[in-house]
């Protein structure tokens, strides 16, 4: 992230963003699971979906990649609650500052101010600020494409019924297509990448393969952000099912 992280910036900015060192996206998504039994309905049921679900935290940078993943938890939990579970804010403050220059990440309204998470004005805004959430909703939207590509790709995942708690790894599976999708990207790109123009690492960057670093210039190896509790790197594929 941090060799890349001008590059990041660069694209951000290119395609009409108002901040000038966003380097990637931050946001819950919800996976939607059968009704769950044993006690677990309540804690699963996400009020805003109107569903039963499990939830991620994700990072997502314009290269189309999943940067970092947590998760799952209960569908019923804010992201907020996500962000502070998984460690990430402490993760962000030790990794975003480059060469004496301060890189953040994006996410909605729901998520706190941080100079390392920058976030959209919400309430009685002026013209000013609402030109900045229009313009910065243009890039969000595009980088969570992945959240359509990784169900697009594993199409269980997009099959209710048959992510069924305690009966199927749902979040091993969940990981399991970011990784996969991590990996397609990198061969063959994806609608975020030409939408920002900005190419991932190859595979063997990607994977911290022998002779990753002689490869095209301008492309640096793609290390994920460490993450506490039941976070996972996606980037070597760690991390444990639901």
């Amino acid at each position: 992230m941090q060799e890349r992280a001008p590059l990041y910036a660069q694209r951000v900015k290119d395609v009409g963003a108002s901040l000038d060192r966003c380097v990637g996206f931050v946001d819950g998504t919800a996976l939607f699971v059968a009704r769950p039994g044993s006690g677990l309905q309540r804690a699963c049921y996400s009020g805003h979906k109107r569903r039963h679900a499990v939830k991620f935290l994700n990072v997502l940078t314009p290269d189309g990649l999943f940067f970092y993943l947590y998760g799952p938890v209960e569908g019923r939990r804010h992201d907020m609650t996500l962000y502070h579970e998984s460690c990430l804010d402490a993760a962000l403050a030790s990794t975003m500052t480059v060469a004496v220059e301060q890189f953040y990440v994006y996410g909605d309204a729901a998520f706190m101010l941080r100079p390392w998470l920058q976030t959209a004005f919400e309430g009685l805004v002026t013209p000013h600020q609402a030109a900045h959430n229009i313009s910065m909703n243009v890039p969000r939207t595009a980088v969570e494409w992945g959240f359509k590509d990784v169900k697009q790709m594993c199409s269980l995942l997009d099959f209710p019924r048959r992510m069924k708690l305690r009966e199927t790894p749902v979040g091993l599976l969940y990981r399991a297509g970011a990784l996969f999708w991590n990996l397609r990207c990198c061969a063959y790109g994806g609608a975020t990448s030409t939408f920002f123009n900005c190419p991932p690492p190859t595979l063997s960057q990607y994977l911290g393969l022998p002779g990753a670093g002689s490869e095209s210039e301008g492309e640096g190896d793609m290390d994920g952000v460490g993450g506490g509790g039941g976070g996972s790197e996606i980037g070597d594929g760690a991390g444990d099912g639901a």
